[in-house]
């Protein structure tokens, strides 16, 4: 057998420090036409090496057979060595072979071993390394996913090996050494730091890579912060590395703070855009009549109230515009305020875009769809008014067809509503200026088309809410919701007044709107004569559809006998 002092020993370490100075040394001065001669030369002295390792086992294993007693007695005599033997050795003079027998299996590249909870017995000191020359040969490759599953790897290893031991595996090249060239605790522990350093900088570039740049940036942070603990790097590199970094951070928070500003200002957008509607709404009700409608005598007085205001300073007259009593509102005051509406809700859209912000951008169109219904209200030209609530349609209409309604459905549900109203709005315009402009009260065919599309349009969203009503199953509720009661008894009452109104020339399309219409009334009354509570949520309509169920028999049968006469 061959002991630490024997000279087949010394020539295995002897052996060994020339390897190292091959392969870290003077493979650097290799020529081009032979890169690797000096790593062949060092490869050649790590097998001889390994043959005379293995040998060594041979014969203890041969020695071990021809007396346990005297190798119980060697081993007593190793296990009294001074600490400083026993740290290298092991518990055993056989640890003390494995793990030499293993450092040389490293560099050359063995299969390493293992026990049975596949714990490489060699440690951390081997693995981590190993593990991270193994990440940096994928990445090579460009096989980016598979370096990083060995990095994260090594990264996982060292925090076990912290976790469980705490301090600082052996270094490989102290088996080799003689007892005075041993390296301290400190210089082992910054060995094994350093490795790990070098695993968070192979990380990071990783992370960059494939685009999770916080993550490559936190990494790299760590990276630099430990290099100026170990007191590892070049000055030079090390500013300019974190210069870089410190740029990224800069940039970020810059942006950060950018998109914060934009925010709070699209959200003051917002609420200017409710003060300029709360303005025009309480203006729409200081003029209205009981009829609902524009008090002219009310309108004039106020015209008046304000021709005596602008004779005052232009100051205080752009003050009153915005700030100043509702009572100085007239038709030109309430569409200067439209407009300053009109401009934040840009100012806002420009934010709350589609794509991020659904919710928010909804609202803010909702809002701008407010200002246009409240302006109209002041608009005494009836074209005028057909194009605001056109521009309503226009805004609303693509959005509520392309939400999801299993995500979106009380919005879809809002915007349903809203567009039947808006579309039945405009049917009543188109009509009144139909009425107008014909010499007679017959209406022409163009205006029949625009009032009947107008018609089946208001329909079409009226129904489309009912039908959101529908349960997975498209079973109608046997009880309607209280936020959904007003709503659907509203909209069956329309519906039912647009398939009243819809103007056709054949007999047989007239008698199948006015059953379509008699049916949705007669909902209105039964469903309030299932459910009394729920009268007093639509009174005006439950008395409409009362009345209608009882006189549009009458008029179906009259149709029907009409058409069995002309036939």
């Amino acid at each position: 057998m061959a002991s630490v002092n024997s000279s087949d020993w010394r020539a295995v370490r002897e052996k060994f420090t020339t390897v190292l100075h091959l392969t870290e040394l003077k493979s650097l001065s290799d020529p081009k036409t032979n890169p690797f001669r000096s790593k062949y030369e060092a490869r050649e002295l790590l097998r001889r090496s390994y043959s005379s390792l293995k040998s060594f086992e041979a014969s203890e294993e041969t020695d071990a057979g021809e007396g346990r007693g005297e190798r119980r007695e060697e081993e007593q005599a190793v296990d009294g060595e001074k600490d400083a033997q026993r740290r290298l050795d092991g518990d055993s003079p056989a640890g003390l072979r494995t793990a030499k027998l293993a450092a040389v299996e490293y560099y050359l590249g063995v299969q390493p071993r293992r026990d049975g909870r596949g714990v490489r017995r060699t440690g951390a000191s081997d693995e981590l390394p190993q593990t991270n020359r193994l990440g940096i040969l994928w990445s090579v490759r460009d096989e980016t996913e598979t370096a990083q599953g060995f990095l994260e790897t090594a990264e996982a290893i060292y925090q076990r090996y912290m976790k469980e031991d705490g301090s600082p595996p052996t270094d490989m090249t102290e088996y080799f050494s003689t007892e005075e060239n041993q390296i301290t605790h400190q210089e082992r522990t910054n060995r094994f730091e350093l490795v790990y350093t070098f695993t968070l900088y192979y990380l990071a570039q990783v992370y960059k890579y494939i685009g999770e740049t916080e993550r490559a940036a936190t990494y790299c942070h760590s990276t630099l912060q430990r290099q100026l603990q170990l007191n590892k790097f070049n000055p030079m590199e090390w500013a300019l590395n974190a210069a870089t970094l410190s740029q990224y951070y800069i940039t970020k928070s810059e942006r950060d703070c950018r998109d914060d500003l934009r925010q709070k200002r699209a959200s003051i957008a917002r609420c200017w855009i409710k003060y300029c509607l709360n303005l025009l709404q309480d203006a729409k009700k200081l003029l209205q009549d009981n009829t609902d409608d524009l008090d002219e005598d009310r309108q004039e007085e106020l015209r008046g109230a304000r021709r005596g205001e602008e004779e005052q300073e232009e100051k205080r007259r752009k003050s009153a515009l915005l700030f100043g009593s509702e009572d100085t509102f007239d038709s030109i005051a309430t569409r200067a305020v439209f407009l300053v509406g009109q401009t934040y809700v840009t100012q806002a859209k420009e934010y709350f875009e589609m794509d991020g912000y659904v919710t928010d951008h909804i609202e803010i169109l909702q809002d701008h769809s407010a200002l246009f219904r409240a302006l109209v209200f002041f608009e005494d030209d009836l074209e005028r008014r057909c194009k605001m609530h056109k521009r309503r349609v226009d805004m609303l209409e693509p959005i509520c067809n392309d939400l999801n309604s299993q995500y979106y459905l009380m919005i879809r549900r809002q915007l349903m509503f809203e567009l039947a109203e808006t579309y039945n709005e405009m049917m009543d315009l188109k009509l009144t200026l139909a009425n107008r402009q014909a010499d007679s009260e017959t209406l022409d065919s163009h205006s029949i088309k625009k009032f009947n599309h107008l018609c089946a349009a208001s329909a079409k969203f009226f129904e489309m809410f009912l039908e959101s009503l529908r349960s997975p199953e498209g079973k109608l509720p046997e009880k309607l919701e209280e936020e959904v009661l007003r709503p659907a008894l509203v909209a069956r009452f329309r519906v039912a007044r647009l398939y009243y109104r819809l103007i056709c020339p054949d007999i047989s399309d007239q008698l199948d709107n006015l059953n379509k219409a008699l049916e949705n009334y007669k909902y209105v009354v039964q469903y309030c004569e299932a459910h009394p509570e729920a009268s007093a949520a639509a009174e005006t309509e439950l008395e409409l559809s009362q009345e209608m169920v009882s006189l549009l028999p009458l008029k179906i049968n009259h149709l029907k006998a009409k058409m069995i006469s002309n036939n």
